[in-house]
């Protein structure tokens, strides 16, 4: 070959690698321009035409109506430090929940959303700061701050905790383990009650009665306590104290509602009558009560249209030790409006019945009250009227056939009042306490504590609260047995490796030739 021809393939070699240079040059040039133009777009997106889309299933971080209704309500400045650890997954929920109330807060013009992330284990001056001004030593929580208020949101406020009873390798009792799990996230609801709570002048007290055996608030560890409950209150920034009637002469003045939990004796006759004078005068009641006591307060119930029957309700399709009945069937309400598919757990109740039946409601004057049945049985309950049968049958000719009622709500002097400045007289009344229990709540799920929780925002009017749910955490576990695990370890280990070093081989040969 003469080197002429040898200097034409040299230039032809050259010319094919700067081609090929060219155009992966080329190539990666396009990549490169494409994910800039796609960032610019989505910058823009964001920032001027705020065209956002949530793809995703579930939903986790979307902010509910009520949410984005509050946000759209409030004016002035609004602050949030969000002071988490960097090894917090939580923290990280947090961050991506607080990015979506900036973004809804952009369309209320007269809100000005500031959010502060603050880490521990580097920002140590600040850390000090937060210290000193609110008094807390541990990280892991939210400070609330609007019109010179503030409010402290716990990372034990952000999640909904089950506990599971652990069998694996059991050998006796001692070896029974039991571990924390969490089961929700319930960010949106705890922000979102900050914001609200700040953005009113007045925390809202519920005084709980004391004096006639009534369940402990303070009772955190106890089964039959009222402790988690009187927590969730607090978690709602509504202020839990209680109090003794035959210890004061009145109602304290800054009662907003009154829970009357269990009362094992009867009340005084003063003490009635403090308690009528209260709802004439537009108050708000919840009464829990169980079969066999009431505290000597039907005589004053049947004045606002409720009655007490000498029962126990039952079902046919009953749970465990026969004594609990699933709730599933509610009347329409702003309290049970948001447990639609939520059933809840009552423990042995009693019926709690309307003196006047729903087609006379709707033609009552506004002066006279209005019962809607909240939760009862199904066809397949019945009052049972019989305390020393066991175990209990339905007797036709004795007891009471389903539906049964086992809580109602009564409101007196609402909208259509002619004094329109009056607030409306409010009553809840349940034939149960123990749903509401520290062993209920852990153990019946989460329908027990919404409708404790709906009744009071309801007796307060703070309806704007009750929609915004948990989100549910979603734990996607993968079964499968030996052989299935065997093939999946021959396809990842062994089959898809092979694969790719096969087709590597074929590029190379091809190459060489």
């Amino acid at each position: 070959m003469s080197d002429s021809e040898k200097s034409q393939d040299v230039s032809l070699v050259w010319r094919s690698r700067a081609r090929r240079l060219t155009v992966g040059t080329n190539a990666i040039f396009s990549i490169l321009l494409f994910g800039v133009l796609a960032l610019m777009l989505n910058f823009a997106a964001f920032r001027y035409l705020d065209l956002r889309h949530n793809f995703s299933s579930l939903k986790y971080f979307s902010l509910s109506e009520k949410t984005e209704s509050i946000l759209g309500e409030i004016t002035g400045p609004l602050k949030i430090t969000s002071v988490f650890t960097e090894d917090q997954i939580l923290g990280g929920e947090v961050r991506f929940l607080l990015k979506e109330y900036v973004f809804s807060a952009r369309a209320n013009q007269a809100l000005t959303l500031e959010l502060e992330f603050v880490d521990p284990d580097r920002d140590v001056l600040r850390v000090k700061e937060i210290k000193d001004a609110y008094g807390l030593e541990k990280p892991n929580f939210l400070i609330v701050e609007y019109d010179g208020r503030s409010r402290i949101v716990g990372s034990d406020n952000l999640v909904d905790v089950d506990s599971i009873i652990d069998y694996s390798g059991m050998m006796g009792v001692n070896s029974i383990k039991i571990r924390k799990q969490r089961v929700g996230f319930r960010g949106e609801q705890a922000i979102s009650s900050a914001i609200y709570s700040l953005s009113r002048e007045k925390q809202p007290v519920v005084y709980f009665l004391q004096g006639h055996g009534e369940r402990d608030i303070a009772a955190l560890k106890t089964r039959t306590g009222f402790g988690t409950i009187a927590r969730e209150l607090q978690r709602e920034n509504i202020s839990v104290r209680t109090f003794q009637l035959n210890h004061t002469t009145d109602i304290p003045d800054d009662c907003d509602a009154i829970v009357i939990a269990g009362p094992r004796t009867n009340l005084s006759v003063d003490e009635i009558d403090l308690l009528r004078k209260y709802l004439d005068q537009n108050g708000r009641l919840f009464l829990l009560v169980d079969p066999g006591f009431d505290g000597a307060l039907n005589p004053l119930l049947n004045e606002w249209g409720v009655t007490f029957d000498k029962d126990f309700v039952l079902a046919r399709e009953r749970t465990k030790t026969g004594r609990e009945i699933m709730i599933v069937d509610y009347g329409p309400h702003p309290i049970t409006k948001p447990l639609n598919g939520i059933f809840c757990v009552f423990y042995l109740p009693r019926s709690v019945n309307p003196l006047i039946s729903g087609d006379e409601n709707t033609v009552l004057a506004a002066d006279r009250p209005k019962v809607t049945i909240l939760a009862g049985t199904g066809h397949d309950g019945w009052a049972e009227r019989n305390f020393e049968t066991l175990p209990a049958r339905f007797d036709e000719a004795e007891d009471r056939a389903g539906p049964i009622p086992v809580a109602v709500a009564v409101e007196r002097g609402g909208p259509s009042h002619i004094d329109l400045e009056l607030q409306p007289t409010r009553l809840v009344v349940i034939g149960d306490t123990d749903f509401a229990s520290n062993i209920a709540l852990q153990n019946a799920g989460g329908g027990n504590a919404d409708l404790f929780m709906n009744s009071i925002n309801w007796l307060l009017q703070r309806d704007t609260l009750m929609a915004i749910a948990p989100k549910r955490v979603l734990n996607v576990r993968l079964q499968m047995d030996q052989k299935q695990i065997k093939v999946a370890y021959l396809v990842i280990a062994v089959l898809i490796p092979l694969l790719v070093a096969f087709v590597g081989l074929l590029i190379w040969v091809r190459r060489g030739r």
